[in-house]
């Protein structure tokens, strides 16, 4: 995760946008950390609330990725 936001962080700092696909990543394992703890630890409607949104943001921002990889395509 460390390299992903290093990486994100380097490639805004260029100026090569944001890439969306690195974004997501970062936060998916937030996201998979939220489930593990509604799951199988038990936890509160806080934790699922939070699972929630980070679900959300992941298919979100990897969606825009996908988007702008096929907008940005040489072969369409």
């Amino acid at each position: 995760m460390v390299f992903a936001v290093i990486f994100f962080t380097a490639q805004i700092s260029v100026g090569k946008g944001i890439n969306w696909g690195l974004y997501a990543l970062v936060l998916s394992a937030n996201m998979t950390t939220s489930w593990v703890k509604y799951i199988r630890l038990r936890r509160n409607n806080y934790e699922l609330a939070i699972a929630i949104a980070y679900t959300i943001l992941v298919f979100v921002m990897s969606g825009y990725h996908i988007y702008n990889l096929i907008m940005s395509s040489a072969i369409l």
